[in-house]
């Protein structure tokens, strides 16, 4: 049974909030004067337009020392969450409580003026953001260093590039000293080597004892550095979990919707209706399932996972190949293979007729979780005249060594069985 956290432990308990908005607030000319507010109170014809509903009935906790990666569609709610667990604005109903020293980077660049220097900036951005002068004396050198500025920093930031003036704010923002700290799309801050560093930085708070949330659209960074997500649409928690569990529901509620339209799944069988202008084949369905148990979208650890596709070819205008991808549960590409590396012509649909089609994928290959299948059908050239999208779900299951605690936070997909010997000298 899993261990409940006690309320000591809690950094952040986010209880039934809710947040709305009015869709079209009143222009400056159409509010009240000071003396209409004298002679009638404070009354506005706002009470008699729609609100709707930024954030509708959140409830969630966050562990001292845990990180929490928030994910979602845009207009879920989460930059609204984030202002508010920033006091920056309050909920109009539910209770927000925060233990601990709050620092917030919700926009780049905070607290930056375009004709100060960098210096200059630095002081009063962090000072801003909760620095004392003293703190920032003690970490300047540190923040200029860790930006990779230091021969700019007596220069205007209105004349820094873009990627620098990401650089010198996020800098200034990882040398606070927070109890809990909030980030909104900091991936997008710098190139990958700077972003590299954003990571590392992020690490040393959660070893330092703090509490991060994180709001990102670059999931496949996110899911590395948070210890749990939470994802949010129109307003509301749909689900909040471990990660594997989280990203598998983002990516069957959201992943080609446009797909989704003409695809049925039905008992672990995906029937695939071509357009009606497609004469030449069709997909009769996709199967995924383990090659030893039969269970359908399910396979052991040490055992083949065999995939099945079902096509009839209309007619002979072209030889047909068939090629399968491997997505993680982030959507990133994990391996794939087509009938057309082999030097095979067996393996090509030549003539009219119907074809079973089976991969076997080797046991032992893929580490334990969630995976997305992609089928393709091309021509003898490679070019794509038909997939399925990142659509089939399939899971592996844990072998005994994986459910160890200390393994259970490797990012891999890939895990093959090496061979190895040991020998006495």
């Amino acid at each position: 049974m899993m261990k409940k956290t006690s309320s000591s432990e809690i950094a952040i308990s986010v209880s039934s909030v809710s947040k709305s908005y009015f869709k079209n607030p009143l222009r400056l000319s159409e509010r009240p004067s000071v003396l209409d507010v004298i002679k009638n109170g404070f009354k506005s014809d706002q009470n008699s337009q729609s609100k709707f509903k930024v954030l509708d009935n959140v409830s969630f906790d966050v562990p001292k020392g845990t990180s929490l990666g928030i994910i979602g569609n845009n207009g879920a709610g989460k930059s609204t969450l984030m202002q508010i667990l920033a006091g920056i604005t309050k909920p109009d109903q539910g209770e927000v409580q925060i233990k601990g020293r709050v620092a917030s980077i919700l926009s780049v660049g905070t607290g930056f003026h375009p004709e100060l220097s960098g210096r200059e900036n630095v002081f009063m951005s962090g000072q801003l953001l909760g620095m004392s002068k003293k703190e920032i004396d003690q970490t300047y050198d540190e923040i200029v260093a860790f930006s990779e500025l230091e021969d700019k920093m007596e220069q205007q930031v209105k004349y820094y590039s873009n990627g620098m003036y990401l650089r010198l704010a996020f800098s200034v923002f990882s040398h606070l000293r927070s109890d809990i700290v909030l980030l909104d799309e900091v991936y997008s801050v710098g190139d990958a080597f700077f972003r590299k560093k954003c990571e590392l930085a992020i690490d040393r708070m959660l070893a330092e004892g703090r509490t991060v949330i994180i709001v990102s659209h670059s999931i496949s960074d996110l899911k590395d550095n948070v210890n749990k997500m939470l994802l949010m649409a129109d307003g509301k928690v749909l689900c909040h979990d471990k990660n594997e569990v989280v990203l598998e529901k983002y990516f069957l509620d959201h992943a080609n919707n446009d797909l989704s339209k003409n695809l049925l799944a039905e008992s672990g069988n995906f029937n695939y209706q071509m357009g009606s202008d497609n004469d030449e084949f069709c997909i009769g369905g996709v199967k995924v399932f383990g090659a030893k148990t039969g269970f359908v979208n399910t396979a052991e650890r040490d055992e083949d996972l065999s995939v099945e596709v079902i096509l009839e070819k209309k007619q002979t205008v072209r030889d047909l190949t068939l090629i399968v991808v491997v997505h993680a549960i982030d959507g990133g590409r994990v391996m794939m293979d087509s009938t057309m590396f082999r030097d095979t012509p067996e393996l090509m649909v030549k003539d009219i007729g119907a074809y079973r089609i089976v991969c076997n994928i080797p046991g032992g290959m893929l580490y334990k979780g969630s995976y997305f299948l992609n089928v393709r059908v091309t021509d003898e050239d490679a070019n794509i005249l038909f997939e399925t999208g990142v659509q089939h779900l399939f899971r592996v299951l844990p072998a005994k060594w994986e459910e160890q605690d200390q393994l259970t936070q490797l990012n891999i997909s890939v895990q093959p069985q090496f061979e190895w010997k040991l020998e006495r000298d």
